[in-house]
């Protein structure tokens, strides 16, 4: 389903495969079917809202948890059924679990010393790590007296101390603030490409994993529905629950009204007039199947909506203008947002701008154009079926 022949990126030999996982918990599926492979070096995010199945799979590839049926290969041994320590994958939890009574040298040699490694090793090592992860002259402290982005780097450089094949991290910035978050998604990015170790990254926030991630995988109730680029995750989202998901998204009713597969478009009418959207993420097979006039669904970027008093008003070659009422204006971090209620469908629609003051206020008539090729179309949630090539998950 997503265009891997031109927005992936290239993956080298796959280390970790991931064959027809399920999990159930009584009669709740947690994992339906699971396949997907991750290449050796790569940051790989598993996005995906509460719930929808990402931990129980994480304990499932470090060992804690088993599944029904299925099988886990890494770095070409099957490990399905292999006790979390003879797995050479480490973790890193939200609650950094350092040892209290242990100094930061303990804490970080620790797994060392259980693998019987000798003292002037352990000690190489663990300086190694202490100046990976910018913590060099914290040897002597205790947990307590690190705040908590230091307490985050401990527990990263106890986790790679080992040298371990993967590295799997649940939500391991949830628990610091804003600022500090950004920041530790810089380093830990930068951590990660000065080892190569494989990352397989969990978390909820898209902010992390559009910053962070090589590709991103989308997960909801208990599959992926989408496993791409960043930028394809963003710019073309398999279905209407991933363009809400990630990043804000407009979505709107079209009708199609022609396919043109040579230029990966569809001519689709929106509010009377005529617009060229990109197909995306949308199998083109399926879309040149639908007779004239089907229902399909539009996601329009925010920031892709161009008020109209700041530009000329487009030709009918450039684009189409949206016509509404604003109710509502607010600058959001620099952005500079207004909501208005377009007039023909009567949909809410938000338009995003950097650093914009705005003169605008509720009730005002407003126009905003939206060029072709800006719109993508997108499946409906319940149209989205995950195929092969989805769930295999390394490009073709």
């Amino acid at each position: 389903m997503t265009d891997t022949k031109t927005a992936t990126p290239k993956i080298h030999t796959p280390i970790l495969c991931v064959e027809n996982l399920y999990k159930a918990f009584g009669d709740t599926e947690v994992l339906r079917d699971l396949s997907f492979t991750v290449a050796s070096g790569e940051f790989l995010t598993i996005l995906g809202a509460s719930g929808c199945g990402k931990t129980t799979l994480l304990r499932i590839l470090c060992g804690l948890e088993t599944a029904d049926s299925g099988h886990i290969r890494l770095d070409g041994k099957d490990i399905t059924d292999a006790a979390p320590e003879k797995r050479p994958v480490n973790t890193v939890f939200q609650s950094y679990a350092l040892f209290p009574h242990m100094t930061v040298f303990d804490n970080i040699a620790y797994p060392l010393r259980l693998r019987k490694i000798p003292k002037a090793e352990r000690t190489v090592r663990v300086r190694e790590m202490l100046e990976l992860v910018q913590m060099s002259g914290y040897e002597k402290r205790y947990p307590a007296e690190l705040s908590g982005g230091q307490k985050q780097r401990i527990a990263i450089a106890r986790a790679l101390v080992g040298t371990p094949k993967v590295l799997l991290l649940d939500e391991p910035l949830g628990a610091l603030d804003f600022h500090l978050r950004r920041r530790m998604q810089t380093e830990l990015k930068r951590i990660q490409k000065s080892l190569g170790i494989t990352f397989v990254y969990i978390t909820h926030d898209q902010e992390e994993a559009l910053n962070m991630s090589d590709r991103i995988a989308i997960m909801q109730g208990g599959h992926f529905v989408q496993l791409d680029t960043p930028s394809v995750i963003y710019n073309s989202p398999a279905n209407t629950d991933t363009a809400r998901f990630v990043g804000e998204s407009n979505l709107l009713p079209a009708s199609l009204l022609s396919v043109c597969e040579e230029k990966n478009t569809a001519l689709v009418a929106l509010s009377g007039q005529r617009l060229s959207v990109r197909i995306g993420s949308y199998p083109i097979t399926r879309l040149k199947q639908l007779p004239k006039d089907t229902p399909v669904t539009l996601s329009i970027r925010g920031e892709t909506l161009q008020i109209a008093d700041a530009i000329p008003v487009p030709s009918p070659e450039n684009g189409i203008c949206l016509c509404g009422t604003v109710t509502e204006t607010a600058l959001t971090g620099g952005i500079q947002r207004t909501t208005f209620t377009e007039d023909s469908t009567g949909i809410s629609l938000t338009t995003a701008r950097y650093g914009m003051a705005s003169t605008l206020s509720a009730g005002q008539r407003i126009s905003c154009i939206l060029n072709h090729d800006a719109a993508v179309l997108c499946l409906n949630a319940k149209q989205n079926i995950p195929s092969p090539d989805i769930q295999e998950g390394m490009p073709k």
